[in-house]
């Protein structure tokens, strides 16, 4: 962990004055070459310095050598000329950060300067200093001259303005003194705030009081975090900040929020100005060679390989060996018959089943998740698991790690996790055998996990082996993989990638009768398979035909359904009537099922005996029973709570549609047409059920999460959370109206932390509540009389006197002085009454908006000011206040750079923007006020879900 405490308990020791020089390693410039005077228009250069303290004395690290060569790889490969020192000396940090501010100087204001530090880091009284490998620090006092202020370093790089600064500080922030004196109770392996230059963003690897992991691999989460989402800045209009969002995402993910990054903005990030030579990096970033090892590591590893061999050859280690490792060697030397354990991917597909009762196709060709299913329908399928593990059977280990995931799905906290460690410790079995499919087994298992293990190019390496050897999933999954490595997951899926998995699924079903590879494809490609950035409506429709045609029952059933409200199913009376016919003909429960369908078409009804049928395939588990019957139960308030009874028990049963069914209903509860509640919202059962593993992968479930988060009860609200649902729904779905509504969200999002930033509070202008769920904000000239303000106020009035809103009114300029007094006249009054004023100033605007004297317009001011309750306030030293008027003017630029107003008067509802918000209808406001209410709250109101 790069949260070991840092030796601060004596003075003892020396190390080598010359460490840092030794060992700072010349990169060379591979940014585009300098020019005097850059144009702001031009192609940026970028610059960073990246510093990695590892050989401390008494605290060493494992990993920032390491990191920063990793980094270095990786900035050198997007055009930065990379400066890199590692274990530095105090003196040799110095002397790196003055020649780094000395080249961003000359640089000029085009330069993107990024400076990482990893190593020891700590804060004391509101300081903050980077760590040498010298240092020496009995007491806090100690710290100013024995290690790198933060500020110093900061101030090298603040000289001069520039397109972008970026400094990330990758040290842990936990407490390292539990027992010094008084003087030395500050000190903390931490780092505070650092003032930096606008535009820029101060990074730390983990939250102040919070441990930073250094020993994840080779490499710290955080760097390889940012190490994986840099390149995705070639990408056109992928902003800076987007890309350190993205890496605070990961690194929460991969550890499970025990790391959480914390990021301070000043100013707006830009993306990277790209140039042709961008273009091409982007095109070629995966077939660059490989982050290459050091040569100290290289023969470190080099000898483990060497030992290894040693041990393989000595007897010890037959014995110390998993049972499926013996098998394996066994099976490679040829003394085992290859029959009996059957690890082939190849035709003859549908032979006989092996001893969990699955064939080759099952192994090779079907879902992976279906194995363990298959093996649980037999008899003694536990048992023949259990047995085929001690005697080394690959395919038990790989089957044994699913069911011990499945196993998880149903446990919390410790419990869950350490099941969770013995799936993957299985899988990681399962890779190191023979079997085709165990290739890919821990990626299966612990996607995030092994992402984080193993990195996005090992994944697409383990997937083409695997497709080599014949397992279709991999071969479905590497072309979306490698797609994602090439765009730094940014973009979509390219066509040419689909065109690839949808070739993988041609091949497999040209060897399948049964339609069943068919049907698998269209799971693919309508979102609900493997991966969500498969969707594709057109391609989805096409092969749930072929499966069709083949007779394969359950598209049959999609089919019939989806033909009763979609337009593009469309089925003709004979087809559809042949197709029921099919269903219908068996007499399971699934055949009961659609005998009820068949009756309600004959009868144009549901009576007794039809609600009979359905409900006894209901009551065996038949999900689509459940929910027809949960529907028609809803339906003109029926029976509700019959309908929540059913959809409770599927779901404990753990059927995903009933889970996904009942969290959205519970979510925002259910009115009727006449406006009387059906189903009151329940959101804390629906966000659990909204997280149950069977809907992780659903997007509408993780869009109507988020906004839980976002929207819901006050007490469950999240916006972290929220924003990290939607980035991976939007990126998830590139075209369908869930990810366009995901990313506007994010816009929102966005739009409302820009209004926050640019907003001044001491020149608040507000109405509400700070504490409403919803928060407006109006931007208005105050000389704007026909911009429609008292018609606005009708609507938002009771919003703000019930509590649920906040409004806040930003003043813009309008030509000539006239507004700017005005503005000026309202800010100058009292916080509580300066809303009342701004109001009556718009109002009466026709008196003095149109007064060119100044004198002549001071006394009109005087007028409208005097009528009334409102106080007085002191006209002449109010105009004359220099200060507000600059920081009014500063207010109006930032609003106008960062939203781009052009026509007022422009509202922001949360962040949603609507421009020319006099032209909005009552109704049409009122609904998007609603839409951000918690149901509870839009029911005071008197409003419907939206």
């Amino acid at each position: 962990m790069r949260s070991r405490w840092f030796d601060l308990s004596g003075d003892a020791g020396t190390s080598p004055a010359s460490a840092g020089e030794a060992d700072a390693i010349p990169v060379s410039n591979t940014a585009t070459p300098r020019v005097d005077g850059p144009s702001k228009s031009g192609p940026e250069q970028r610059f960073a310095l990246l510093i990695g303290n590892a050989a401390y004395a008494s605290a060493a690290l494992a990993n920032p050598v390491r990191d920063v060569r990793l980094l270095g790889w990786t900035l050198e490969g997007m055009g930065f000329s990379v400066r890199r020192v590692e274990n530095a000396t105090l003196a040799a940090m110095q002397d790196a950060v003055i020649a780094f501010g000395e080249e961003l100087d000359a640089a000029g204001a085009n330069a993107i300067a990024l400076l990482y530090f990893a190593g020891h880091g700590v804060q004391h009284e509101g300081s903050n200093f980077l760590l040498p490998i010298d240092a020496r620090i009995p007491a806090p006092h100690y710290l100013a001259t024995r290690s790198l202020p933060l500020d110093v370093a900061v101030a090298q790089l603040a000289r001069r303005p520039r397109r972008a600064t970026i400094v990330a500080i990758d040290a842990c922030r936990d407490e390292v003194v539990a027992d010094m004196s008084a003087d030395a109770a500050g000190v903390t392996a931490g780092l505070a705030r650092a003032k930096l230059p606008r535009p820029s963003q101060l990074v730390f690897s983990t939250a102040a009081r919070a441990r930073a992991a250094d020993g994840w691999g080779d490499h710290s989460p955080f760097a390889l975090a940012l190490s994986e989402e840099l390149p995705g800045l070639l990408v056109p209009g992928r902003r800076l900040q987007d890309m350190i969002d993205d890496v605070a995402t990961k690194v929460g993910l991969w550890t499970k929020d025990e790391q959480t990054v914390a990021v301070y903005r000043e100013g707006f990030m830009p993306p990277l100005s790209l140039t042709e030579a961008d273009e091409q990096r982007l095109r070629d970033w995966s077939k660059r060679p490989p982050f290459r090892l050091s040569r100290r590591q290289a023969v470190e590893r080099l000898a483990a390989g060497v030992a290894a061999l040693a041990m393989v050859a000595a007897a010890a280690l037959w014995w110390t060996a998993y049972p499926e490792t013996r098998t394996t060697w066994l099976l490679r030397a040829g003394l085992l018959d290859k029959a009996a354990y059957d690890l082939t991917c190849a035709r003859p597909w549908d032979g006989p089943a092996d001893r969990y009762g699955l064939t080759r196709r099952d192994w090779c060709q079907s879902i992976p998740r279906m194995l363990v299913e298959k093996a649980a329908a037999q008899a003694d399928g536990k048992e023949q698991v259990a047995t085929g593990l001690r005697n080394g059977d690959p395919k038990a280990v790989l089957l044994a790690a699913g069911w011990a995931s499945q196993d998880a799905d149903a446990l919390h906290g410790q419990a869950r996790e350490t099941r969770e460690r013995e799936a993957y410790a299985l899988a990681e079995r399962a890779a190191q055998t023979d079997l085709p499919l165990g290739v890919i087994a821990p990626m299966l298992i612990a996607p995030l996990r092994y992402t984080a293990e193993a990195g996005p190019a090992a994944i697409v390496r383990s997937l083409r082996d695997a497709e080599a050897k014949g397992v279709l999933v991999a071969a479905i999954l590497a072309p979306v993989s490698e797609a994602t490595l090439r765009s730094g997951g940014i973009g979509g899926i390219p066509s040419e990638a689909l065109d690839e998995v949808e070739a993988a699924f041609r091949k497999a079903a040209a060897e399948d009768s049964t339609g069943e590879v068919a049907y698998y494809a269209a799971q693919n490609f309508g979102g609900n398979g493997l991966s969500p950035a498969l969707f594709s409506p057109e391609r989805e429709r096409a092969w749930l035909q072929q499966a069709v045609a083949a007779g394969f029952r359950p598209a049959i059933a999609v089919i019939v359904r989806r033909a009763e409200t979609d337009p593009a199913y469309r089925l003709e009376p004979e087809e559809r009537t042949r197709l029921l016919g099919l269903l219908a003909s068996r007499g399971d429960i699934a055949g009961r099922y659609w005998q009820a369908r068949q009756r309600i078409g004959r009868e144009h009804g549901i009576g007794p005996d039809t609600l009979a049928l359905a409900d006894e395939a209901a009551r065996a588990g038949f999900e689509p029973a459940t929910l027809d019957l949960a529907d028609y139960y809803l339906g003109d308030g029926r029976n509700p709570q019959r309908a929540l009874e059913m959809l409770r028990a599927a779901a404990k049963a753990g059927q995903p549609e009933p889970i996904l069914r009942l969290g959205l209903l519970l979510a925002d509860g259910r009115t009727g047409a006449d406006g009387r509640e059906i189903v009151s919202p329940q959101q804390k059962e629906a966000m659990a059920l909204l997280q149950r593993p069977e809907v992780a992968q659903n997007l509408q479930a993780g869009f109507t999460l988020a906004r839980l988060y976002l929207y819901g009860d006050p007490a469950l609200r999240d916006p972290a959370k929220a924003e990290a649902l939607l980035r991976d729904v939007a990126r998830a779905t590139p075209e369908p109206w869930i990810g366009l509504d995901a990313r506007g969200e994010l816009d929102r999002i966005a739009t409302e932390r820009t209004l926050e930033r640019v907003l001044d509070p001491s020149l608040a202008i507000t109405a509400g509540r700070p504490d409403a769920p919803v928060s407006l904000t109006l931007a208005i000239s105050p000389s704007c009389a026909s911009c429609g303000l008292e018609k606005l106020m009708q609507v938002v009035e009771p919003f703000l006197a019930s509590g649920d809103a906040h409004l806040s009114v930003v003043p813009l300029r309008a030509p000539g002085d006239a507004s700017v007094e005005a503005s000026l006249l309202a800010v100058c009054a009292a916080p509580e009454t300066r809303f009342a004023r701004f109001r009556k100033l718009v109002a009466a605007a026709v008196r003095w908006g149109s007064v060119p004297e100044e004198a002549e317009r001071r006394r009109a001011f005087a007028e409208v000011l005097s009528e009334g309750d409102i106080p007085s306030v002191d006209i002449d030293s109010c105009l004359r206040n220099g200060a507000v008027r600059a920081a009014l003017q500063r207010q109006h630029d930032d609003i106008m750079l960062a939203t781009g107003l052009k026509a007022q008067p422009v509202l922001f509802i949360g962040g949603e923007r609507r421009d020319e918000a006099d032209a909005l209808s009552a109704d049409e406001l009122r609904r998007l006020i609603l839409a951000q209410l918690p149901p509870a709250r839009r029911a005071g109101q008197g409003g419907q879900t939206p």
